[in-house]
């Protein structure tokens, strides 16, 4: 599906060339799917819209990122660095997501609760089959059915087409699961 995106910038001119001071990509209902491009299998639905800024030359490292995203009746905000001097682009972010309904957002329908948590995210590529990266969520459910020990927990890596889940931990309502392990996805 099509969808609008403004892109805005300065930049500058001087005697050692052509600078970018700010780049910033604005969306407006951009639908999640096309994150399956990327991740074929991704279970998600809706649109996205908000803003990305880059800061900083992109010759040189690194650039200041900032995020806020609004989705599923929530959003999602970040701040970090990315490194686009390499071969492959790296990253170092960390972010909030605020009380985005998950039953609006995720395939096949999960119950109506909201998802407010904190997370990081740091490591090098976009491929799914050759990238590296971390992941960190801690975060809690409210909504239907919820309790004060209704949260989310998440500690895993991405390495080069194998997620190694450190540890996972959910509880909602009458459900609690836990998860550890590896699971190679590329072949």
């Amino acid at each position: 599906e099509p969808f609008v995106s403004h892109v805005t910038g300065s930049a500058r001119f001087a005697s050692d060339g052509f600078e970018i001071r700010r780049l910033e990509a604005e969306l407006r209902d951009a639908p999640l799917a096309a994150l399956r491009a990327v991740f074929p299998s991704l279970p998600v639905k809706g649109t996205i819209s908000g803003r990305v800024a880059l800061t900083g030359p992109p010759d040189r490292a690194p650039l200041n990122v900032n995020v806020r995203l609004e989705l599923a009746s929530g959003a999602v905000t970040a701040e970090g660095r990315v490194d686009l001097t390499g071969t492959v682009p790296s990253y170092d972010l960390t972010g909030r997501i605020v009380a985005v309904n998950v039953q609006q957002l995720m395939q096949p329908d999960v119950p109506p609760v909201f998802l407010t948590a904190r997370f990081s995210l740091a490591g090098a590529g976009t491929n799914p089959d050759s990238a590296t990266a971390r992941v960190h969520v801690e975060g809690r459910f409210s909504g239907w059915r919820t309790g004060a020990r209704d949260t989310v927990h998440l500690a895993a890596r991405l390495d080069r087409g194998t997620v190694n889940v450190d540890s996972a931990e959910m509880r909602l309502a009458t459900m609690t699961a836990t998860a550890n392990g590896s699971w190679r996805f590329a072949a």
